[in-house]
């Protein structure tokens, strides 16, 4: 096996795409807000909600190349990462082979303040706790 180019250090990736590459079905999860979720989403073709959001139109992009590529769109509108915590336990299918996580626009606006640290300081520490959390838990 050839050493992995270093776009690719990260473990997680290079499984990822050598899983992808080899045909076996690959499961990428979505996790998300409003705007990952599909809402307010349609397009000329007719297609609406999570039909037409990002990670609908990723799976389709996979399909070119990698029909066994699912993309499970699991976005709950108005949730922030904090809030997926507690609901992992019923998204406990296999493994996946990649997850993604949106919540970008709703955690930018709820409170992760901090006492005693700086409020920006705080809430990157703070998401980056959760972020940590989620991750661990969906790949175990």
């Amino acid at each position: 096996l050839d050493l992995p180019h270093p776009a690719f250090s990260d473990i997680g990736f290079l499984n990822f795409f050598m899983r992808l590459a080899s045909g076996k079905d690959t499961v990428v999860l979505v996790f998300g807000g409003s705007e990952t979720a599909g809402a307010d989403c349609d397009t000329p073709a007719g297609e609406h909600g999570k039909e037409c959001a990002w990670s609908a139109q990723l799976e389709k992009w996979f399909h070119q190349f990698a029909p066994h590529v699912k993309v499970m769109n699991l976005a709950l509108a108005a949730t922030t990462s904090k809030m997926l915590l507690p609901l992992l336990g019923a998204y406990s299918t296999r493994k996946p082979d990649l997850v993604i996580l949106d919540y970008l626009v709703n955690d930018a606006v709820d409170d992760y303040a901090v006492p005693g640290v700086n409020h920006t300081q705080g809430s990157l520490q703070f998401l980056s706790t959760i972020y940590e959390q989620i991750l661990r838990t969906v790949s175990e």
